[in-house]
């Protein structure tokens, strides 16, 4: 796929923005009603259509969901409108309904999760002027419907010319391939009520009283023995529909049902997913709909249905003669498809009239039964006999497993049907394992359709998953957009806040996180994140899954570099040291210090970076303790030493902590560690800087149980000296703050040359980066005054005449290049010469991809 086959990064537009503001904020619009605490407008607030629907919209963009309290802000009708209303994630009861039929509503969506009872359906025969689209499913049970009071057959008197519209989108929706259905006119469908005869009367009068019915989904309904009469009450009235959705309805026994006679506009029928016991039976049945133009006979069982001693060519090639206007036919998960007859080979040598002739001759058919009938659709995705995969199938679409084409089909025609659309997941992971995906645009729109449809299915989302992380990993991944990355990194999150015990669905998910830009990609949603995370990694450090901690953990990490206190303090409120601390307990107890334990310290490392209450937060939970033993335990462990010992510095930071650390084992550890070389100067340095600060506190301040603090502070200084100041670091200063603060004791000049001897070193080796951070907190001033001032010995203020000299060369350099062609001041903002975090996502990624894990 070409770049310009991916959309624009474009912002969200300035209404949705607007939108999604109010819903986060809803006191911008509505205050709570007296007494009851639901929400309604304020005075003097009026909302035209396209706010009203913009909002609820908004609503479930934005992660909440729909209740009665929220609808009460549509209550005035005079101040709001509604007709076309989406509620299939809503959790809404009779009263919420009571709200919305107040309004004209033209189109309704109550498909998942509400169940109807008697008021709430005589609330919606109340819509009978205006109700065109309605989608139901699994919401009621015959039980129910038999304790409503059925009234008296009556004629449904409308008003006529009145015009109603249906959107063409929704006409398009249900059943599956809409589209493949002739609209009349452009747009918009329009309807035009007109005065209907008295209904014809199938055993009860009606249920649903709503005679302008076009689209009706009655989806995952459960009827007893007697569904067939109950649905012919419910398609009484529903003279002028045009789509029925009847899938995974039961108990309708299809081979007696006449009451579809009653729809004599009928355009679509789904009867997908239904028991069909005698499909001769049936296929008569169907074949009286003359006006048909797209049916569904699909089955979505692991195993193909297959109807013994049934005629399946014969049945095919009915509904091809008695059904002139169908184009649509979804035949998939069945073995309708029948066996491809073998060609005939003729052994003797053809004259050349012969093969003039054979070459002339139209390929023949592959499909059984539909030898002279030419598709716009044909769904044959689960068929056997590899079905999709035969030569001259009589139709221009076809859904199936044999080619990009064909696997992207069945994502979109499927997408509401669980066992299909798993099935087409896997395809299309097979596919990007074993070849190229041209259209990966239209890869993605589908995968997050399928996942958003199914957010309680782990299998979905497994095999979901499993695919984008090959899209955002792979060569187009720069042409995703940032509002397509926020759905991807959305529909992750979902899946995961969902299956978090499904160790697969974590890691998949984990593994596609790690193609971000992480931190910055993820800061919309950076609770969440980390929530799920901890999550995950209680969870793998139950069952041991070494993988999942390890992946998990990293992210952590890295979510925890570069960003600010207030993100830190989220990490800490969220339960990150009391998660790190528990890992590293069990690793002692297992007696194992592998990359989980060093990444668990660096982790804690990164989260107490001046962020006090995390501090606390480690000392409080014994943390300290932990540190001992590690050391004791692991001596020789560079990276854990090191890490170790960036967290100790965190904490010695913290003023109101420093006296926790006055103990004589902690003092004398700190000091033995000034002598170590592990990881270059590192250990070294990070002992040195909590001494200098539990020293900067004041002679008054060391406990008398201590090592003499002048013999400390002599090892402080020798440990400064030895080092060299060309050392390269590893390490990240995002401030100067705490080593500015230690600069000023004149006090305790020992703890004062660490901190210029620290500022020295990195503007000597990184002087682009940290002698701009310098001016910008003002040590170039705390600098002039040590170098004045009479406390400080020779070698501090020579230090501090090193760092200003190296920032006076800097910025001159500086201004030299402002001076040169412009085309090198543009070329130094190119984004790719910009620093980033990497902490080794790619390589970590590359390690890890052999574990991603498809669901079959």
């Amino acid at each position: 796929m070409t770049q310009s086959q991916w959309p624009r990064d474009l912002p969200d537009s300035l209404q949705d923005i607007c939108l999604d503001y109010c819903v986060t904020n809803v006191s911008v619009l509505a205050e709570p009603a007296s007494g009851s605490g639901n929400l309604r407008l304020k005075p003097g607030i009026s909302l035209p259509r396209v706010l009203c629907e913009g909002l609820l919209r908004a609503y479930v963009r934005c992660g909440h969901i729909i209740d009665d309290s929220f609808l009460h802000l549509f209550e005035d009708c005079s101040r709001t409108q509604l007709r076309y209303i989406n509620l299939s994630e809503a959790t809404i009861t009779d009263a919420g309904i009571q709200i919305l039929c107040r309004h004209p509503i033209v189109e309704l969506d109550l498909s998942h999760g509400i169940r109807l009872t008697e008021a709430s359906i005589k609330m919606l025969n109340n819509l009978r002027r205006t109700l065109c689209v309605l989608k139901l499913g699994g919401i009621f049970s015959e039980a129910m419907l038999d304790a409503i009071e059925l009234v008296e057959s009556r004629d449904l008197c409308v008003s006529p010319g009145q015009q109603e519209f249906v959107s063409k989108d929704t006409a398009q929706e249900v059943p599956c391939l809409m589209e493949n259905v002739p609209n009349h006119g452009q747009g918009d469908i329009c309807v035009e009520k007109c005065h209907l005869e008295t209904m014809r009367i199938y055993g009860r009068d009606y249920i649903f009283d709503c005679p302008n019915l076009r689209v009706f989904s009655l989806r995952d309904c459960h009827f007893s023995d007697s569904g067939h009469d109950l649905l012919a009450t419910i398609l009484s009235p529903c003279e002028r529909l045009t789509h029925l959705d009847l899938t995974k309805c039961q108990n309708i026994h299809l081979e007696y049902m006449d009451c579809l006679e009653n729809c004599p506009h009928l355009l679509a029928l789904s009867l997908a997913d239904i028991e069909i016991a005698e499909l001769d039976f049936v296929i008569k049945n169907i074949g009286e709909i003359k006006s048909l133009r797209h049916l569904d006979l699909s089955q979505s069982f692991e195993v193909p249905t297959i109807y013994m001693n049934q005629d399946c060519e014969g049945s095919l090639k009915y509904l091809a003669t008695h059904l002139p206007n169908l184009v649509s036919l979804d035949i998939a998960g069945t073995n309708l498809a029948g066996f491809e007859t073998a060609a005939e080979v003729e052994h003797r040598p053809l004259s050349k009239a012969e093969e003039r002739t054979a070459a002339d001759r139209t390929p023949k058919c592959s499909i059984p039964g539909l030898e002279n009938k030419q598709l716009e659709f044909l769904g044959l995705l689960g068929c056997p006999d590899n079905a999709c995969r035969r030569q001259n199938i009589p139709a221009r679409r076809v859904t199936g497993d044999e080619s990009e084409d064909q696997v992207l089909l069945s994502l979109e025609v499927y997408k509401d049907r669980t066992e299909l659309l798993t099935k087409a997941f896997n395809n299309l992971y097979h596919l990007f394992r074993v070849s190229v995906v041209r259209q990966q645009y239209r890869a993605v729109e589908a995968i997050l359709a399928g996942m958003k449809t199914h957010k309680t299915d782990k299998h979905v989302q497994i095999s979901g998953s499993a695919s984008l992380f090959y899209i955002v990993k792979g060569e187009e991944k720069e042409n995703i957009s940032c509002k397509l990355k926020r759905r991807i990194i959305e529909a992750l999150l979902e899946g995961m806040n969902r299956h978090v015990f499904e160790q697969t669905m974590m890691r998949n998910g984990c593994l596609t996180l790690c193609h971000f830009n992480i931190p910055q990609d993820v800061l919309f949603c950076y609770d969440r994140l980390v929530m799920v995370l901890l999550k995950m990694l209680k969870q793998d450090l139950e069952e041991q899954d070494q993988f999942g901690m390890r992946i998990g953990i990293y992210l952590l990490n890295c979510l925890a570099c570069q960003v600010d206190g207030k993100e830190k303090q989220l990490v800490g409120d969220l339960g990150a040291i009391a998660t790190m601390l528990a890992i590293i307990r069990k690793k002692l107890h297992l007696g194992q210090c592998d990359e989980i334990m060093e990444v668990a310290w660096s982790t804690m490392w990164n989260v107490t970076d001046e962020t006090a209450m995390n501090c606390q937060r480690f000392m409080d939970d014994d943390g300290m303790n932990l540190f001992l033993q590690c050391l004791r335990i692991f001596p020789n462990k560079a990276e854990l030493l090191r890490n170790m010992m960036g967290l100790m510095g965190n904490v010695a930071e913290v003023r109101y902590l420093r006296p926790r650390l006055m103990v004589a084992d902690y003092i004398n550890v700190f000091s033995d560690l000034l002598d170590s070389e592990s990881d270059g100067i590192e250990v070294s340095y990070n002992a040195a800087g909590v001494l200098a600060h539990i020293a900067s506190d004041g002679a008054e301040a060391w406990r008398d149980e201590l090592p003499p603090r002048p013999l400390v502070l002599a090892r402080l200084t020798q440990a400064i000296e030895r080092w060299c100041l060309h050392s390269s670091r590893n390490i990240n200063y995002r401030s100067f703050e705490p080593i500015l603060r230690l600069a000023c004791s004149f006090e305790t000049p020992e703890a004062q040359h660490w901190a210029v001897w620290a500022l020295a070193n990195l503007t000597q080796v990184y002087p682009e980066k940290y002698c701009q951070l310098l001016e910008q907190e003002n040590g170039l001033v705390i600098l002039n005054r040590i170098i004045r001032h009479r406390n400080p010995y020779r070698r501090i203020k020579e230090l501090a005449r090193m760092v200003v000299a190296t920032h006076q060369s800097t910025t001159k350099s500086k201004g030299d290049d402002c001076g040169e062609a412009a085309t090198s001041s543009a070329a130094s903002n190119h984004p790719s010469d910009m620093e980033e975090d990497d902490i080794g996502t790619s390589e970590e990624s590359q390690d890890l991809e052999e574990h991603l894990h498809q669901d079959v």
